[in-house]
């Protein structure tokens, strides 16, 4: 019974990735099930090698194993995988801001970290913070105002 509900998970998974049209997580969420059967057997030859036997503790464990290695996969893919250039540079300056001290770091050291023209910069600040990944925070100062970007979207 346990491996059924994990092969349904996994479906539900693969459905929901093929509704969204993300091809990495179809292939991924597609061999879930298998992967979850061959670490259960893995587990019960490893217990019993006379006798193996494939119990529901090691269903448990294989499933854990495999849900959480496939979810970490998933999102790493996600953070590096880039459907554009200009998406590939959003990613960019995220991993940036998501590796700075409290994941804020000042206009001109960014700026200076993304070798981009000025214009480009814009255009990519601009975007990320109309999708809520970034927020613009302004501080006044004698002379010209600090302008600082901070990452409060979810990790991409």
């Amino acid at each position: 019974m346990l491996l059924v509900g994990v092969r349904r998970e996994a479906e539900a998974e693969y459905t929901r990735a093929e509704g969204a049209q993300d091809a990495v997580g179809t292939t991924v969420w597609g061999r879930v099930s298998e992967q979850v059967r061959k670490l259960a057997l893995l587990h019960a030859v490893s217990a019993r090698p006379a006798e193996p036997e494939i119990g529901a503790d090691a269903v448990r464990w294989a499933s854990a194993l495999v849900m959480h290695q496939t979810r970490r996969m998933l999102f790493m893919a996600a953070g590096h995988v880039a459907e554009s250039p200009f998406h590939a540079d959003c990613l960019r300056l995220i991993k940036k801001l998501r590796e700075a001290p409290g994941r804020r770091l000042p206009h001109s050291v960014l700026l200076k970290r993304m070798k981009l023209r000025a214009k480009d910069f814009g255009d990519l600040v601009e975007t990320l913070a109309q999708r809520g990944d970034i927020e613009v925070r302004t501080t006044p100062r004698a002379g010209s105002p600090v302008v600082e970007y901070e990452l409060v979207g979810g990790d991409e």
